[in-house]
């Protein structure tokens, strides 16, 4: 299930230009107020059935890090802090049309000239407050390939 579609357009010259000179195009209104509702939903339903996902989580300030645990055995108030749920799109066909929509895929397509895939996913309500870091020690592309991130944010 494609979410919109081929609703797909050519970036434009501007666009380009801000990826070259700054490495990132932010795609306004990618998609509909009703699908980010949709996506919102989702997420707390996966908060209610707690399927079987990995999620890293910090409780609040004061308590460190409780790192990666089952999703079904944290306590509810986790949801209220930062917390990082892992890799739903290997489970859920929602996540990878998510994530694979035509436009976003079309637009991956234009930068890097090659289709994309997937390689991991990540769900968050609120920002990791991870240190600096770099995420190609985990998630190198392949030689010669390329490696690109995309944030669907609600």
């Amino acid at each position: 299930m494609r979410l919109w579609g081929n609703n797909s357009r050519k970036l434009t010259k501007h666009e380009l230009e801000h990826w070259e000179q700054h490495g990132f195009v932010v795609l306004r209104k990618c998609f509909s107020k009703n699908e980010m509702q949709k996506a919102r939903d989702f997420l707390e339903q996966l908060w209610i059935e707690r399927p079987s996902l990995t999620i890293d989580t910090y409780l609040d300030n004061k308590h460190p890090r409780l790192g990666r645990q089952i999703f079904s055995q944290v306590p509810i108030e986790a949801k209220n802090s930062i917390y990082k749920l892992n890799d739903a799109y290997l489970e859920f066909s929602y996540v990878r049309d998510l994530a694979l929509n035509d436009r976003i895929t079309t637009t991956l397509s234009q930068l890097i000239g090659e289709n994309p895939c997937i390689c991991n996913s990540l769900i968050f309500e609120r920002g990791s407050q991870q240190d600096i870091h770099v995420d190609t020690y985990y998630m190198p592309p392949p030689p010669g390939g390329k490696l690109i991130v995309t944030s669907i944010c609600l």
